[in-house]
Parts: structure tokens; sequence; C-alpha cells
């Protein structure tokens, strides 16, 4: 038998890295995932959601995120399959990983509000923050919040100016700029503060009922889709009220009143 040559040796390990680099396991998806997510997808839009929930599993389980997604979405509503919470956090955790942005947000709701598991601020930011560094206008807004709770008003309204940006997200736009609004009053009337101080002139101090106008000038300008958080907003300005006696973050929710 001969021996191969140079030329031989380096063909054959080429065709071996070929073989390995084309091979299906190699892909993000393979042609049985993508065509499950597509055949779940029309038989969703069919409302035949048994149909939708089998093929959506079966590309979930090839590891096409927006299928997981879209399956962990079937669970926690019960469409196609028995409602399961725990099992709609096992997807949404799959697709998460993968860096998919809604199911991040999905995960970080869950632990914002102990939602199939314990309850864990510090986990449902590193969610929030991982879908708002993917330019999620709410979880941006979010992770505003935490940085007003947390008194750091520079890093909060940074977090605010992206969201408010945003045209995807009404509520998130409108929320982020009247708290851009307050962050920016406050500062202004903290400097004039210090300026009459420094000349001995007594400041005049904004009403609230000023305040309260230009909240309202805000929300007029709000549809149902930004009305119906009122109630989570208005749990998490009490939460904070009760735990901080810091003078932008009583201010910025109306604390006082």
């Amino acid at each position: 038998m001969t021996r191969p040559t140079p030329i031989q040796k380096l063909f054959a390990l080429f065709i071996v890295l070929f073989t390995v680099l084309v091979s299906p396991s190699v892909f993000a998806y393979t042609n049985e995932g993508v065509d499950a997510y597509n055949n779940g997808v029309l038989a969703y839009q069919q409302a035949n959601y048994t149909s939708a929930f089998n093929y959506f599993r079966i590309a979930a389980e090839q590891g096409v995120d927006k299928a997981q997604y879209n399956l962990a979405t079937m669970y926690e509503s019960g469409e196609g399959v028995a409602q399961s919470k725990s099992s709609a956090l096992y997807w949404y955790r799959k697709a998460a990983d993968q860096g998919h942005r809604d199911s991040q947000v999905a995960l970080a709701d869950a632990y914002d509000k102990g939602e199939g598991v314990t309850r864990d601020a510090a986990t449902a930011l590193q969610w929030y923050r991982k879908a708002a560094e993917q330019g999620d206008a709410e979880a941006q807004v979010k992770v505003g919040i935490s940085y007003v709770e947390s008194m750091n008003y520079a890093e909060a309204r940074k977090w605010y100016q992206l969201a408010a940006s945003q045209q995807e997200n009404e509520y998130a736009r409108n929320y982020a700029r009247n708290q851009i609004a307050e962050i920016d009053r406050y500062n202004a009337e903290r400097t004039a503060r210090e300026n009459a101080a420094a000349h001995n002139v007594p400041p005049r101090e904004k009403t609230y009922s000023e305040l309260e106008a230009e909240r309202e000038a805000a929300d007029r300008n709000c549809n149902w889709d930004c009305r119906k958080h009122k109630t989570e907003l208005e749990d998490r300005r009490r939460n904070l009220c009760s735990n901080t006696s810091d003078p932008l973050a009583r201010a910025l929710n109306g604390c006082n009143h």
C-alpha cells in the first residue's frame, strides 16, 4: 500500500473539516426546525392551535428561539395545550438564553411580579437590562425606574432618554418623557435654590397643582395601552414612597401629596 502524499493528506483534512462545517448540528436552526416553525405560524393564523403547538414544539426542541417564545406564550395562555406557568417559564428561559428580547422581558416580568417563581428584583433587573440593551422600550423604562429607586438620577435619565426616543411603544415613550421632565425640573429648581441661597433670595417653589397639571397634560397624550399600566406603576410608586426619604425620588412619584 502506498503512503498518501502531502497533497492527499491536505485534501483528506479538507473533506473532514467541510463535513463538520456543513453538518446541520452546527447551524443555529435545522431545516426541520425552520419548516416546523413556519408550519406552526400558518396553523396558528388559521386558529388551529393544537397543530400550531405541536409544530412549535418540534421547532423549539430544534433550538428555534421564536418557536420557544411562541410555545411559552401558548403554555401561558392555555392555547392548544393545558395552561402551565412552569412550562411557559421553561421555554421563555430557553429563548431568553439565546438572546430573544421578548422572552427576556417575559422572564423579567415573572421575577418582578413573582409569577411562577420566587419574586427576585435583582434577577428581574438583570433580564430587563438584557432586553433594554437590545432596544426594548419598556425594559428601558424599568431599568430607569431601578436607577430612580437607587437615586442614581443621571443614569436613570440616560435610560429614560433611550425609551423616550422609541416609536414602537407609546406608553414607554410618554412615561419616559414625563420622568425626564421631572428630573430636569428638579435639577433646575435645585440650581435655582442654590443660586438664591448664595444671594440670600428666597426661591419660588412650584406648587403641587402646577406639577399635577403637567402630569395630567402628559396623561392626555396617552392612549389606552398606556393607561393599562397605571396599576403596576401605582404599586411601584407606593412601594418607593414608603421606603425612601430622598426628595427627588419623592418628587418624581408624588409621595408628599
